[in-house]
């Protein structure tokens, strides 16, 4: 399912969805495909059996921790 992130999230380039990739992978431990599309980010998410709703909680503290981090730069 690709997800797009919420609208202070957005970016209009790859370079964006490349640093946001990089953050997750980097910084949490997350792989996840970010994708730049129209001026936004969009996450491709997908469930597995095993996966529960904290997952997701936890991919989404770390995608506000990196949107925190661009604020500030």
């Amino acid at each position: 399912m690709l997800r797009a992130l919420k609208p202070r999230l957005h970016a209009a380039d790859a370079e964006e969805a490349q640093a946001l990739r990089e953050h997750l992978l980097y910084k949490h431990d997350i792989e996840v495909p970010i994708i730049a599309r129209s001026g936004r980010l969009w996450a491709r998410l997908a469930a597995q059996v095993d996966c529960q709703m904290s997952d997701f909680e936890i991919l989404a503290d770390a995608v506000a921790d990196w949107a925190v981090t661009r604020e500030h730069h």
